[in-house]
């Protein structure tokens, strides 16, 4: 997979404290969920990227809130969360006929609820390609860290 986005991309660069990073969408959300389940971590942090006023950022914040609720147990209606995503200011970009750069097929893609089956762990290496996982300076685990990437 690679990933093209200026505010994803920026949070995984700026979690260098995660030990473990995944990146979701609604398109994976469920076995996101089982992977983390089957991890049994402390705690989980979700980093929502793209935030602005305006609603900007909000379908990331859906995703996050809907993963939220599988962790917790619960079986969320997934209609209303993927509202959140068409009504987003970047959903509404993708249903204008007139933004040629933005087909609404590439919105349809994104709302395609647990499409795929499996987890999206992201590795970090070093210059010289080597992986760069392993503990603190205490010696501990570090926490999850789940990056919630949409549109």
């Amino acid at each position: 997979l690679i990933q093209r986005t200026t505010s994803g991309t920026q949070g995984v660069v700026r979690s260098v404290n995660a030990e473990i990073l995944l990146a979701a969408s609604f398109c994976n959300v469920g076995a996101t969920a089982k992977h983390l389940e089957a991890l049994s971590p402390a705690e989980v942090t979700f980093v929502i990227t793209g935030l602005r006023l305006g609603g900007w950022g909000d379908e990331d914040a859906a995703c996050a809130d809907f993963m939220e609720e599988l962790l917790l147990g619960r079986k969320p209606d997934p209609n209303e969360y993927l509202r959140r995503v068409s009504e987003s200011p970047p959903g509404r970009l993708f249903q204008d006929p007139k933004l040629i750069d933005y087909p609404y097929q590439d919105l349809e893609y994104c709302l395609a609820i647990n499409r795929f089956d499996f987890a999206m762990p992201i590795y970090r290496e070093d210059e010289h390609g080597e992986d760069e996982h392993g503990e603190d300076e205490h010696g501990e685990d570090e926490h999850l860290l789940m990056i919630a990437t949409e549109l």
